[in-house]
C-alpha cells in the first residue's frame, strides 16, 4: 500500500466544483427570471398599467393571463428545477453531465478523477487522468495526480514514470517530490528516494511524514546518524506516533555502531509505542524486548520476549517470523543483546 500520499488538487478540485456549480444556479436564476419577463409579455404590449391593480382585479382577460402565465412558470421552474437537482447531487453526476456536453473539457476529466481517487475507485480515477492528460499533456498537477493513482495500485514503476515527468514540468512541487520519494522508498530505491525527500523538507520543513520517510531512507542506505536525526525530529512534530517511535527505538536498541545505541532511551520509545498500541502489535514489543536487552535488564527482555512470540502464534505470523523472535529470546536468555544492520523500517 502507497503510504502517506500526500494530494495535490483535492482542495483546488473543491473549490472548482463548488465555483462551477455556483455558476450554473446563477445562469438558472437568470433564465428564471427571462421566463418571467417572457411569461408577461402579453400583458406588456397590450399597455397595461403594471401597478394599477384595480385595472387588473377588472379586466377577465388578464386575469386569465396572469393566472396561466404563473402556473406555466411555476410548472417550468419546478421541471428545469428538477433536471438540475439531479445533476447537481454529487460531484459524479454534475462532472460526467459536464462530459456528455463537452467531451473535450479536460477539467471536467480531471475533477471526476479527484472524485472516484478520493473514493477508492482507482481503476475509473486513472481512466479520467489518463483522458485528461490526453487533452492536457504538460499538466505537472495530472501528471502527479496520475502518479499517485498508480502508487496507490503498486504499480510504482509506472507511478515513478509520471512523478519524475511532472516535476520536469515544475521542479517546486512539493506533493510530487514527496510522493516521488516514498514511491522510490517503496522500490528499495532508497539512495534514489533520499534527494526526492531531502527537496520536499526544503519546501515544507515542517512535515514529519516527510521527515520520516527520509529517515526510513537514510537508514535503508546506512546513513544511521542522519536517520536517527529525522525520526527525532519527526516525533518533536508529531509525538505519539508509535511507528516512527518503534523504528527509532529499534535503531538505538539493535544498530551495529555503539556509538549510536542508547538502551535507555530505545526503552523509553518503544515502551511509549506499545502503551499507545495496548501491547497488541508484535513488532512494537518485539523491539521493547530488545530494547530492554541493550539496557540490561535482560529478565524484562526475556519476559517481553516471550509475550512477544506467544501474540505471534496466536495471530498467526508467518515461519520465519516465528523463527525471528525465538531465536532472539535465546539470546536475551543468554544475556546477548540482539544486534542487527540498519533497515528501512520494521
Amino acid at each position: 500500500m502507497f503510504p502517506a500520499a500526500k494530494p495535490s488538487r483535492s482542495n483546488d478540485s473543491t473549490r472548482k466544483i463548488e465555483s462551477r456549480t455556483r455558476a450554473k444556479t446563477v445562469a438558472l436564476q437568470a433564465l428564471l427570471v427571462c421566463m418571467t419577463l417572457a411569461a408577461y409579455l402579453p400583458a406588456m404590449r397590450a399597455g397595461f398599467i403594471w401597478d394599477d391593480d384595480a385595472y387588473v382585479t377588472e379586466n377577465q382577460t388578464l386575469r386569465w393571463i396572469r393566472g396561466s402565465a404563473s402556473a406555466a412558470l411555476l410548472v417550468a421552474m419546478g421541471t428545469v428545477t428538477g433536471l438540475q437537482a439531479r445533476i447537481y447531487r454529487n460531484p459524479e453526476t454534475l462532472w460526467q453531465d459536464t462530459i456528455r456536453k463537452n467531451p473535450a473539457c479536460w477539467m471536467a476529466h480531471e475533477n471526476l478523477g479527484v472524485y472516484y481517487a478520493s473514493q477508492g475507485r482507482l481503476d475509473d480515477a486513472i481512466s479520467r487522468y489518463s483522458e485528461a492528460l490526453r487533452l492536457r499533456p504538460d499538466d505537472a498537477n495530472l501528471r502527479h495526480d496520475l502518479g499517485t493513482a498508480l502508487a496507490r495500485q503498486g504499480r510504482y514503476p509506472e507511478a515513478t514514470a509520471q512523478l519524475f515527468i511532472a516535476l520536469r514540468l515544475r521542479p517546486e512541487f512539493y506533493e510530487a517530490q514527496y510522493n516521488l520519494g516514498i514511491s522510490l522508498l517503496q522500490q528499495r530505491r532508497y539512495a534514489e528516494a533520499i534527494p526526492h525527500l531531502t527537496e520536499a523538507l526544503h519546501l515544507k520543513g515542517d512535515d514529519p511524514q516527510a521527515h520520516y520517510m527520509l529517515a526510513k531512507a537514510c537508514a535503508g542506505v546506512g546513513r544511521v546518524a542522519e536517520a536517527v536525526q529525522h525520526y527525532r525530529v519527526a516525533l518533536t512534530f508529531q509525538s505519539d506516533w508509535p511507528v516512527a517511535m518503534n523504528d527509532l527505538a529499534w535503531l538505538l536498541a539493535t544498530d551495529e555502531d555503539p556509538k549510536t545505541r542508547r538502551g535507555d532511551e530505545a526503552v523509553r520509545l518503544a515502551k511509549r509505542a506499545c502503551e499507545l498500541t495496548g501491547y497488541r502489535d508484535v513488532n512494537y514489543m518485539d523491539t521493547l524486548a530488545a530494547a530492554y536487552a541493550e539496557a540490561g535488564n535482560f529478565a524484562e527482555a526475556v519476559k517481553i520476549g516471550q509475550s512477544t512470540l506467544d501474540l505471534a502464534r496466536s495471530t498467526n505470523q508467518d515461519a520465519k517470523s516465528l523463527a525471528d523472535y525465538w531465536s532472539r529470546l535465546a539470546r536475551y536468555r543468554q544475556g546477548i543483546p540482539y544486534r542487527d544492520r540498519p533497515t528501512s523500517g520494521r
